[in-house]
């Protein structure tokens, strides 16, 4: 690898080195090449696989790139010595306003360390820990910090093991991050106990647009309390709640406030077990929803009766797509005459799954079509040997008589 070139060319203040496997004495080259680069704004090394010694040497030059506003390390394996190694000079990255450090095995130390540098990233808008292993411990720790980070405007902290606990902690800094507008909390065991928690701030945070708690083991109880603030959060676009366990009971909340949110576009309630009646609690209010442009319900068992409701208001709803597709109990028939009956309208309607049994039944009728067209061809070719017979006889039935 040549990374001696680099002193050519490393004065832009865009530099973007992606999967080049810079381990070891390559980072450390690296390192001592990026500190003529005083103009640097902008880092991205991710998928490098330097580990916690390359986070080492690079910490040692960052507080020369006074200008470095965005670092991004994703998929580094620095774990928690490179984390705080990295920490250690962040008070001194006053422009850093984009951090990612997602999938780097960062554990409870590493998280430690990492809130002691960010309580003074005053600039910090975009946070991105996703992937990693803070658990419940370490989101205390960055709790603490995140409340001094007041410009943050996007964080991820998706599947990072963080329990109910961690959350009602992050929910306590997150009331004094008045600024956020994407919020992933994702892949976490923050259960209904932690959603509710969540429930009491987010109604601060007046610019959400995003929020995702896809498989966060929230329940009715949780949905609940959730859906209480959601008039309140004026600015929100997208919800995603797929792979909870919100119920009939936890749709039929959310119906009950849906109206109200005039901005929510992109609904995701994928695998809540809603049924039939929570399929129909929805139907009944989505002709009042009209930002609503993306409503999934896949893996729901709803059901052939749940499925006709639904599909029964979409014509109120012309900009709406809406997924019933997976596991939702929809009968070959029904799902048939549901397509049927809205060809051609506006708004779009997913039945369809690769992996149902849908494909089965489209087989057999094959297999019936295929065999219909062999007795046909069969039966034409009876008629047609019947027809040259006759040809063949007829000439000796004209034959005169001696």
């Amino acid at each position: 690898m040549q990374l001696a070139a680099m002193t050519v060319w490393c004065r832009p203040s865009r530099l973007e080195l992606l999967g080049l496997g810079m381990q070891g004495r390559y980072a450390q080259k690296l390192a001592g090449l990026l500190g003529p680069c005083r103009e640097l704004v902008h880092l991205d090394l991710s998928w490098n696989r330097m580990g916690a010694g390359g986070a080492e040497s690079l910490a040692g030059v960052l507080g020369q790139c006074a200008a470095l506003a965005h670092l991004d390390l994703t998929e580094n394996n620095i774990g928690d010595a490179g984390t705080a190694s990295l920490a250690g000079v962040l008070a001194q990255c006053s422009q850093m306003t984009l951090l990612n450090l997602s999938s780097n095995v960062i554990g409870k130390a590493g998280a430690d360390r990492l809130a002691e540098g960010l309580g003074q990233c005053a600039a910090l808008a975009h946070l991105d820990l996703s992937g990693n292993n803070i658990a419940t411990d370490g989101a205390k720790s960055l709790a603490r910090a995140l409340g001094q980070c007041t410009a943050l405007v996007h964080l991820n902290l998706s599947d990072n093991r963080i329990a109910t606990d961690g959350a009602e902690s992050l929910a306590h800094a997150l009331g004094q991050c008045t600024a956020l507008v994407h919020l992933n909390l994702s892949w976490n065991n923050i259960g209904d106990a932690g959603g509710a928690r969540l429930a009491e701030v987010l109604g601060q945070c007046a610019a959400l647009a995003h929020l995702d708690l896809k498989l966060c083991k929230i329940g009715a109880g949780g949905a609940e309390k959730l859906v209480r603030v959601l008039a309140q959060c004026t600015a929100l676009a997208h919800l995603n709640l797929n792979s909870n366990d919100i119920g009939p009971a936890g749709a039929e909340f959310l119906a009950g406030v849906l109206r109200h949110c005039a901005a929510l576009a992109h609904l995701d309630l994928g695998d809540n077990q809603v049924g039939h009646a929570g399929a129909e609690s929805l139907a009944g209010v989505l002709a009042q929803c009209t930002a609503l442009t993306h409503l999934n319900l896949e893996d729901n068992h709803i059901g052939p009766v749940g499925a006709e409701t639904l599909a029964g208001v979409l014509a109120q709803c012309p900009s709406l797509v809406l997924d019933l597709s997976g596991w939702n109990g929809i009968d070959a028939p029904t799902k048939r005459k549901l397509a049927a009956s809205w060809c051609g309208q506006a708004s779009a309607l997913v039945l369809y799954e690769p992996h149902e049994d849908i494909a089965d039944d489209d087989d057999d009728e094959d297999e019936d079509f295929g065999r219909k067209e062999e007795d046909e061809e069969e039966e034409e070719e009876e008629d047609t040997s019947d027809v040259e017979d006759e040809e063949e006889e007829e000439p000796l039935s004209k034959k005169p008589r001696d």
